[in-house]
């Protein structure tokens, strides 16, 4: 719940289970090379009640994200979510596309 930290030094896909609530994402140790794209994959397990990922921030700082045809991230109860971001750095600045799916 609140805020989770996925430290992309780690790896680029997180797993989480049993969510409590809607949540931020928090992207740290992002590479800030120019002119790159980084993927980053959440799966959530779903209880009765699903829970998703709300906000996104990189290195604690919010992002405005864009989505498919203005689709919005929706959970899905007693499912597997899959949301994947492309994380895009130009001119010293973060475009973040966000796609879900589920299983």
């Amino acid at each position: 719940t609140g805020v989770v930290v996925h430290d992309l030094s780690t790896g680029a896909a997180f797993y989480h289970t049993s969510p409590a609530a809607n949540f931020t994402v928090n992207f740290t140790n992002v590479p800030t090379t120019d002119n790159r794209i980084l993927t980053a994959t959440i799966l959530i397990s779903q209880g009765a009640t699903p829970y998703i990922p709300t906000a996104v921030a990189i290195e604690s700082i919010s992002q405005t994200v864009k989505v498919i045809a203005g689709a919005a991230i929706a959970g899905n109860a007693n499912k597997i979510d899959v949301v994947s971001y492309s994380l895009i750095r130009t001119n010293g600045a973060w475009t973040v596309f966000a796609q879900s799916t589920f299983y």
